[in-house]
């Protein structure tokens, strides 16, 4: 929850009031850099640390999945549209992301797709159609 409210609000300030003079996308990487420092920090904090030996080739696809699809290129696309779009709607993305990664899931190593989750996408789309609406509404 304090995550969606931080990047909330990271979302609105800088669309409030831009940062000139600085890339975006170096600035990116020194908060992904600054961010993997402090978990690493909680880990070790906490006990959580595993050994790097200890972890299957399998994890390690995930984790280079991860980095490539759900750091490289979501954060490119997600600063790509800041530029381009109205926040309100490049901010959108956090709700549809969800939904597109369980049918990436799905198409790709079968996973179950519940009426449950259908549900859940249902709300979703919903929602997102309900702000593109009134975002309509307010600029006609």
């Amino acid at each position: 929850m304090v995550a969606m409210l931080s990047w909330g609000a990271g979302t609105i300030l800088i669309a409030r009031k831009p940062i000139t003079g600085v890339n975006p996308y170096f600035t990116m990487g020194w908060e992904m850099l600054f961010g993997a420092f402090f978990l690493f920090l909680l880990s070790l904090a906490t006990g959580t640390t595993v050994a790097l030996g200890e972890i299957p080739a399998n994890a390690w696809k995930a984790i280079a999945y991860l980095v490539a699809m759900g750091s490289l290129i979501a954060v490119v696309a997600f600063l790509y549209t800041m530029k381009h779009l109205e926040p309100t709607i490049a901010a959108l993305y956090a709700y549809i992301n969800p939904i597109v990664a369980m049918l990436i899931g799905a198409f790709l190593i079968h996973e179950p797709l519940t009426p449950l989750i259908g549900l859940g996408a249902l709300v979703t789309l919903t929602g997102v159609y309900l702000v593109n609406r009134s975002l309509k509404t307010k600029s006609a």
